[in-house]
């Protein structure tokens, strides 16, 4: 609690100004466009100029919008996923027991067995996630104070909220860590692009596989294969959703097929060679 009464307040100022600067830095944005556009020049390199960044603006507002329209959506999706398992777990014994009758008493037990295992794993699933998002936003907002990029704190928090997002949530960290170095300098920006690619792979090569895989018990490709798979079947949430009921039902699977094939014995009836073999008496 002492904690989040310190963080709480440091994000909510840093947004605050943040949101102030925006439009600052919005123009030095636009200005170093422009340095770029005059540098291209220089060198006889066919760069677009400001003009031609102007004409493009209303058709870069409204693609910018309808992406922020899709994250809002899926955000909207992922917090009505969160309700929804929040009240499940306050609730779940009493619903556990209502499901329990739609199923014949003699395979109550059972059932009751697998449901645990299969809320276990996806539990651990999403324990794990959490944690790896801290790390992520832990490292970034360090590194980025550390490297003096401004508003740190708000760009580690950020990126740790939108590493849940599969795909699009890093990027969007990145994009924004990036264009906020920019507007200082461009070695800054430089060294800031460094620091989330590292944190990527960090994040890809060892929290996930340490924190995420162990959880599921599932293969890394298999992870990805559901992450796709789930984007193209429910978009943004079907990928949210992806990776924690594969984990459930490969549960399930193991628990009913695999495990009773893998335990099953086969006896081969072998002759009885213990005994010594009875003498034939010769007519």
């Amino acid at each position: 609690s002492v904690l989040g009464g310190i963080l709480v307040p440091a994000l909510v100022q840093q947004g605050s100004q943040f949101l102030r600067q925006l439009p600052a830095l919005l123009a030095n944005l636009k200005e170093w466009l422009g340095a770029l556009a005059r540098l291209g020049g220089t060198w006889a390199i066919s760069l677009p100029t400001v003009d031609n960044w102007e004409q493009l603006g209303p058709t870069v507002i409204e693609n910018t919008l309808r992406a922020t329209a899709g994250v809002v959506g899926g955000m909207l999706g992922l917090l009505l996923i969160v309700f929804l398992a929040a009240y499940i777990v306050v609730d779940s014994e009493r619903i556990g027991r209502g499901l329990l009758t739609l199923v014949p008493p003699r395979a109550r037990a059972r059932v009751a067995t697998l449901a645990e295992s299969a809320i276990q794993r996806m539990g651990a699933y999403v324990l794990g996630q959490i944690v790896a998002s801290v790390c992520v936003g832990i490292v970034l907002g360090l590194g980025l104070w550390l490297l003096g990029v401004p508003y740190a704190l708000l760009i580690g928090g950020l990126a740790a909220a939108l590493n849940v997002i599969p795909f699009l949530g890093a990027t969007l960290a990145s994009v924004l860590g990036i264009l906020t170095a920019l507007n200082v300098s461009l070695p800054l920006a430089v060294w800031t692009a460094l620091l989330f690619w590292g944190t990527n792979v960090v994040e890809g090569k060892i929290l996930v596989p340490q924190l995420v895989g162990r959880a599921t018990g599932l293969h890394p490709l298999a992870v990805m294969l559901a992450l796709l798979a789930g984007a193209k079947l429910g978009g943004l949430v079907g990928a949210l959703v992806a990776v924690p009921f594969l984990a459930a039902g490969w549960e399930i699977l193991g628990t009913v097929w695999v495990a009773p094939m893998n335990d099953a014995d086969v006896t081969v009836e072998r002759p009885d060679r213990s005994s010594p073999a009875k003498p034939v008496a010769a007519p």
